[in-house]
C-alpha cells in the first residue's frame, strides 16, 4: 500500500476541512476490461480522508499478480489539478499472485489526507494505473510509469532471494535457513525493500514450512523484471 499522502501541510484551522462529504466518485472501467473496480466507498469526515474500499475483479482468463489502483482527488481550490494516490498489491514475489481468473477481492486504501484549510471535495475518479498477469503481459493507465516502480522493489526482493538460494544451494540446512531469515528479519538492519521480502519469506515460511519455503527460494521468476 502507498504511504501516508497530506494534501498539504497541517496547520491550525478551526472548524471543519472538509465541506462536503458526498463528493462525485467516478469509476473508470473501459469497455471489456481485463481487471475491473467497483463498489467504491470512501472514508471521509469533516477532518480528514482516512481510506477506502473497493472491491478489484479479474475478468482475465490469465491469473492476476499484481496491479495499482489510481485515486484522483480533484479539490476546489485547483479543480483541473487532482492529487494523485494509489493503492498497490503485488503478489509477484516467490511466484505468488493477487487473484485467479474471474476472482474479486475487497481490496484497501490506507493513506491518509488532511486539507490544510477548509476545502471542497469535487470528486474522486478511480481508475487501474497498472495489472499484470502471469504472461507477464500488462494493462492499465499508467503502466509504463507505474511497471517501472514495481520493478525497481523486484529487483531488491530477488536480490534477497537469491542470496538465501546461494546459501541452500551451496550445501546450508533447509532449517538453517529459515532460522536465518527468521533472525535477519529481527535484526532490522535492512531496508524497507529487503525487509518486505523478508517479511514475505516468513509468511512463506509459516504456509509452507521450511522446506516449501526453501524450493520457493530456488525457484526462478515465473515472469521476468523487465
Amino acid at each position: 500500500m502507498p504511504a501516508a499522502v497530506a494534501v498539504a501541510q497541517q496547520d491550525e484551522v478551526a472548524g471543519p476541512r472538509i465541506l462536503n462529504l458526498e463528493p462525485t466518485i467516478e469509476i473508470v472501467n473501459s469497455t471489456g476490461s481485463e481487471v475491473s473496480i467497483s463498489d467504491f466507498k470512501l472514508a471521509v469526515d469533516s477532518e480528514k480522508i482516512s481510506g477506502a474500499t473497493y472491491t478489484i475483479r479479474n475478468n482475465s482468463e490469465k491469473a492476476l499478480i499484481a496491479f495499482s489502483t489510481g485515486l484522483d482527488f480533484y479539490w476546489d481550490i485547483s479543480p483541473d489539478k487532482p492529487l494523485h494516490a494509489r493503492s498497490t498489491e503485488d503478489g509477484w514475489f516467490l511466484n505468488g499472485l493477487v487473484l485467479k481468473p474471474g476472482e474479486e477481492e475487497q481490496a484497501h486504501f490506507m493513506s491518509g489526507l488532511t486539507p490544510s484549510k477548509p476545502m471542497h471535495l469535487l470528486r474522486v475518479v478511480v481508475s487501474v494505473d497498472y495489472a499484470q498477469f502471469s504472461d507477464g503481459s500488462t494493462v492499465g493507465r499508467n503502466a509504463t510509469v507505474v511497471g517501472a516502480k514495481f520493478n525497481e522493489s523486484r529487483r531488491i526482493k530477488l536480490d534477497v532471494q537469491q542470496h538465501y538460494a546461494s546459501l541452500l544451494k551451496s550445501g546450508a540446512a533447509v532449517a538453517s535457513i529459515a532460522e536465518q531469515i527468521q533472525s535477519d528479519l529481527r535484526s532490522g538492519r535492512h531496508s524497507q525493500g529487503e525487509r518486505t521480502a523478508l517479511i514475505q519469506m516468513r509468511v512463506a515460511l509459516d504456509n509452507l514450512g521450511a522446506k516449501g519455503l526453501a524450493a520457493k527460494l530456488l525457484e526462478e521468476p515465473a515472469v521476468k523484471i523487465q
